[in-house]
């Protein structure tokens, strides 16, 4: 018998506050569902924070700025704000900053949120014409002429990312497709993968969230993705729990 268990489930079980100093948690598929809560899981986080245990929330979805997420936590009555509320817009950044100065101005396949989330946090600028580099997200308004121009620059040999590599992103109505699909349609055009990526599990991800929460405490992570959610949590030394919301 298979038995699929929800975040809250899960939690309830979990009485001691002593057992952990932190919980992580995904968010899509985990938390919620096309925005929409999933039984007890505001409740049952709602219950662990007030015993004490600081709560970190932790999405691959960058197709919204870091702040949208944050309002839709707050709006579900969760304790979010932008200290405890991540995605990998902000570790895209910090790389971008660190290897193209200043300025980094590349190529983004990606929503107007996330562009100009980027920009806010290393002040990014779009250049279509002789990118430093082209970066994949999860575009939910992917245009033909500019992903044909993805794929010239990819293979003139222009340094080449992607955000994070999930296939797809859960909804209500089944899966749709996600940066890491985006990315396999690239690659059967190329022949060439990305250098990185800044989402969970990569190594970005890994150093940031160690600085984030203290790695010799206790942590709890859920997550609805053992190639992603389980395996940044192993990865930081924290418990990890699959559910299958």
């Amino acid at each position: 018998m298979i038995l699929k268990f929800n975040i809250a489930q899960i939690l309830s079980l979990r009485e001691d506050k002593d057992m952990y100093d932190y919980i992580i948690s995904d968010l899509d598929g985990t938390v919620y569902l096309d925005g929409k809560a999933l039984p007890g899981a505001v409740e049952e986080l709602n219950r662990m924070h007030e015993k004490g245990i600081t709560l970190h929330f932790l999405t691959n979805n960058t197709s919204k700025t870091l702040m949208s997420y944050v309002e839709k936590l707050k709006k579900m009555g969760l304790p979010a704000t932008s200290e405890n509320v991540h995605n990998p817009t902000k570790v895209t950044a910090m790389f971008l900053k660190e290897n193209f100065g200043d300025n980094p101005q590349g190529l983004v396949l990606g929503t107007t949120e996330f562009r100009e989330d980027l920009s806010n946090f290393c002040n990014f600028t779009e250049n279509l014409e002789s990118p430093e580099f082209v970066l994949v997200s999860f575009d939910m308004e992917l245009r033909y002429e500019k992903l044909r121009k993805a794929c010239f620059f990819i293979n003139k040999g222009v340094k080449y990312y992607q955000t994070h590599i999930d296939m797809y992103c859960p909804t209500l109505e089944g899966p749709i497709p996600d940066c890491g699909a985006m990315v396999e349609m690239i690659y059967h055009t190329t022949k060439k993968r990305p250098l990185m990526h800044f989402g969970k599990p990569g190594e970005k991800m890994k150093e940031y969230f160690s600085s984030v929460v203290d790695t010799k405490k206790r942590g709890l992570f859920f997550g609805d993705r053992l190639n992603t959610d389980i395996a940044l949590g192993k990865a930081i030394g924290a418990k990890t729990v699959f559910v299958e919301s």
